[in-house]
C-alpha cells in the first residue's frame, strides 16, 4: 500500500495489490482498487494488456478478461503464453467450443513448450476441465508420442474419468521402470479404482518418500478411511501435517474426517485454520457448513455465509459458490422459499 501511494501508476504494483486483497478475501475492495487505479489505462501496450487481463481474472471478472486475452492471442497466434491465459479464462467460463481451435494452433516445437503444455493440462484437470486437458496432451503427443510427462498426465486424467484399462495402457506406453515412483503412485490409484485397497497400500509402501509426498499421504489416508480404520487415518493426516505444517489439503482432509466421525468442534477449528490462510477455500466452507448443520449450529452457518456473500462481487465465482451454499443451507434447514 505504501509503495502504490509513493509510486502511483505502476501497473506491476497495482496488480500485486489486487492479488494481495484477493488472497485476503477482500474481493470487493480489490475490484474497487482496479476500477480506481487500472481501469482507465488504455491496454494498447501488450505488457499492460496482460497485467490488466490477469488482474481481472484474479477478480473473477472473466468476461472482461476474456476480451483482453483474445486480443493478445490475435496479436501472437500460436504463442503458448498468450494461449495459456486464453485457455484458462475460457475454461473458467465454460466456453469449451473455442478451445480446440486455440489448442490446434499452438506452436509446440520445443521440449520446453511440451513441459509447459503438460503443466497447463494438469492445471486444467485440477480445475475439472478434462476435455481441454485431453486436447492439450494430444497436441504434445503429436510432437512426441512417448513423452513421459504427457503419458503420466494422461494416465492420471483417465483414472479420474474411471477408465482404468486406458490408463494402464498409457503407463505401459511410457515404458517406465518398475520402481519409478510416478508409475507406482498411479498404479496404486489404479488399484483403488478397481477396489483393490490392500494391493494399493502395498504399492504405496514401496514408493520411496511416500510419507513426504502430500498427494500420497492423502491417498493413504483415504484408503484407511475406506477400510474404516479411522484412528489410523487420523494418525496419517496428523503425521502429514507435522511434516507439512498448515497444508490446506491435509488440513481439509483431517477436518472432513472429523466431520464424518462426529467430532464437529475439531472439524470446525481446522476449517478456521484454513480460512486464515485462504478465506476463499470452497472445500473448507463446505466442511464447515456441514459441521455446523450436523452439530445444530445452522443459524451461525447461515449468518456467516450471508456475511461472506456481502463481501463478494456479484456474478463472481466466489459469489456463485456462496449462493449455492446459501441455497443448500436453506434446504437443509427447511427454509425452501429462501432456497
Amino acid at each position: 500500500k505504501n509503495a502504490t501511494a509513493m509510486m502511483p501508476g505502476q501497473m506491476e504494483l497495482d496488480s500485486l495489490m489486487i492479488r494481495l486483497l484477493v488472497a485476503k478475501g477482500q474481493l470487493r475492495e480489490a475490484s474497487e482498487y482496479f476500477d480506481s487505479h487500472m481501469a482507465s489505462t488504455l491496454p494498447s501496450d501488450p505488457v499492460v494488456r496482460v497485467q490488466m487481463m490477469r488482474s481481472l481474472s484474479d477478480l473473477g471478472r472473466d468476461e472482461e478478461a476474456l476480451a483482453l486475452a483474445e486480443a493478445a492471442f490475435l496479436e501472437r497466434p500460436g504463442d503458448l503464453e498468450t494461449a495459456t491465459d486464453l485457455i484458462r479464462i475460457r475454461s473458467k467460463l465454460g466456453q469449451t467450443e473455442g478451445l480446440q481451435e486455440t489448442i490446434q494452433s499452438l506452436d509446440l516445437s520445443s521440449a520446453a513448450d511440451h513441459l509447459k503444455a503438460v503443466s497447463l493440462a494438469k492445471e486444467l484437470v485440477t480445475g475439472g476441465h478434462y476435455q481441454p486437458a485431453h486436447r492439450l496432451l494430444e497436441a504434445v503427443q503429436k510432437q512426441d508420442a512417448g513423452h513421459p510427462d504427457a503419458l503420466l498426465a494422461l494416465a492420471e486424467l483417465l483414472i479420474l474419468e474411471g477408465f482404468g484399462e486406458a490408463a494402464q495402457s498409457a503407463l505401459n506406453d511410457g515404458q517406465f521402470a518398475e520402481d519409478d515412483p510416478r508409475r507406482l503412485a498411479l498404479t496404486a490409484r489404479l488399484h483403488v479404482l478397481r477396489g483393490e485397497l490392500a494391493q494399493a497400500r502395498v504399492v504405496l509402501s514401496a514408493i520411496p518418500g511416500a510419507k513426504e509426498d502430500i498427494d500420497l499421504i492423502l491417498l493413504d489416508g483415504r484408503l484407511l478411511e475406506s477400510a474404516t480404520a479411522f484412528d489410523l487415518a487420523e494418525q496419517c493426516y496428523q503425521t502429514g501435517l507435522s511434516r507439512h505444517r498448515d497444508n490446506v489439503k491435509l488440513t481439509c482432509a483431517l477436518a472432513r474426517l472429523y466431520q464424518q466421525t462426529g467430532h464437529y468442534a475439531q472439524s470446525m477449528a481446522l476449517c478456521e485454520n484454513v480460512f486464515r490462510q485462504d478465506p476463499r477455500s470452497q472445500q473448507a466452507w463446505l466442511i464447515w457448513c456441514e459441521s455446523c448443520l450436523e452439530s445444530g449450529q445452522s443459524v451461525e452457518a447461515v449468518s456467516r455465509v450471508s456475511d461472506a456473500l456481502g463481501r463478494c462481487l456479484d456474478g463472481g465465482e466466489d459469489a456463485r459458490f456462496l449462493h449455492n451454499m446459501a441455497g443448500y443451507l436453506s434446504v437443509c434447514t427447511g427454509n425452501h422459499s429462501a432456497a
